[in-house]
Formats: structure tokens, sequence, C-alpha cells
């Protein structure tokens, strides 16, 4: 007996150019979301940095962090340091950089403000950190920063993280 060929009825090849077609919209549809999330993650991006400003003979000193790319930073880890020897606050730091040498000048003043942990700083905003006003306050802050160090750690409300360094060794921002 010999074998017969069985020919394709034209509803076996609509079933197969279906899936074909529905594997198709699938991959299309998976690439699609791919680039929307990358486009909505490049659409917020933040991007902090941090200066300061002050006289060498003058009497103010001020240590700011600013956000300056689309969207809220969020803060991941803030790590601050002297020489290698790490500080637990801005409190703690400002307390240390004033009292290691007798402040003689009775008419500084000083103000500075916490970097904590889930703080966030909207897209063009900043924040001062320190801000000291007197010329021997000054002095002791001038001569502490040739050895302090800030690190920052933020991210993006999409999770990607970047770390921005001030200080000696500094380095800009950088993706984790």
């Amino acid at each position: 007996m010999a074998k017969q060929r069985q020919r394709l009825d034209s509803n076996t090849i609509i079933s197969i150019t279906a899936t074909i077609v529905s594997v198709c919209a699938l991959f299309l549809s998976v690439y699609q979301t791919m680039l929307s999330r990358q486009q909505q993650s490049t659409s917020v991006w933040p991007k902090l940095v941090i200066s300061n400003a002050y006289f060498n003979d003058g009497d103010f000193y001020w240590l700011d962090i600013r956000n300056v790319g689309i969207g809220p930073a969020i803060i991941k880890d803030v790590t601050i340091e002297q020489a290698g020897k790490p500080y637990q606050s801005m409190n703690e730091y400002v307390t240390y950089a004033l009292t290691t040498n007798a402040v003689k000048d009775s008419t500084f003043s000083l103000d500075y403000s916490e970097l904590d942990v889930e703080d966030v700083i909207p897209q063009g905003e900043k924040k001062r950190l320190i801000d000291v006003k007197g010329k021997e306050a000054t002095r002791l802050f001038l001569e502490k920063r040739k050895q302090f160090r800030l690190t920052v750690t933020y991210a993006s409300i999409y999770g990607e993280e970047w770390t921005v360094q001030y200080g000696p060794f500094g380095k800009a921002a950088s993706k984790k």
C-alpha cells in the first residue's frame, strides 16, 4: 500500500499563520515595553552636585548640595569623613571642626543641615549643608576642608543609583 500525502486544509494554514502572528506580536509588545521603560527612566534622571564658596581672607564659608538633574534625588547613603575618620552626622562634624581649635571670634554664626537617608532633594533645589560667617570660624573650615570628604549615594524614583563625592580624591557622580 502506498502512503498518501495529506494536504493541509485551509483551517490548518490559518491556525499556523495565526500562531506565528501571535508570537511576533508578543515579541513586539515586550520590546515596546522595554523601550518605554528606558524612556521613563531617562526622563527622571537626578544629578547631585556638591559645591562650596568662601573668601580666603573673608568671613564666610558655605557648602551646598544641589539637584541639577531631572526629577527628585532620593538619598540612600551619606558618609562624612575628616582625614579618614568617619562622622555620624553633620552636627558631629561641625562640632569637631569648631572645637578642635578654639574659635576666638565671638561674632561668628553657624548654621548647618543634616542630610539623612530617605531625604529627597527635588529637581532644581539646593540644600545648604554648612553656612559659617566670621573670619576665625571661616579660617577653621577652610583649614579642615583640605581633608574633608562627603560621599552621597542617591537614587531616582526608578531605583537607579549614583554616587557623588566632594573633597580630596573626590570624583564626579558615577552610576552604581
